[in-house]
């Protein structure tokens, strides 16, 4: 069994809105966010939180 597949489970965190638990990948990137819909959310929430500090 040299260089198949690991396994052990999967790691995974909690969503940064819903708390589901997103997969994350072997690499160096973490994913905070279940769907895209998420990341759209969180960037407009943070679109208007830098526009209303602007004001």
């Amino acid at each position: 069994m040299y260089g198949g597949a690991r396994t052990a489970t999967t790691r995974t965190l909690p969503c940064t809105w819903c708390n589901k638990p997103v997969p994350q990948p072997r690499r160096w990137r973490r994913r905070l966010y279940c769907s895209e819909a998420h990341r759209r959310k969180n960037r407009v929430v943070e679109a208007v939180g830098n526009f209303l500090d602007s004001l």
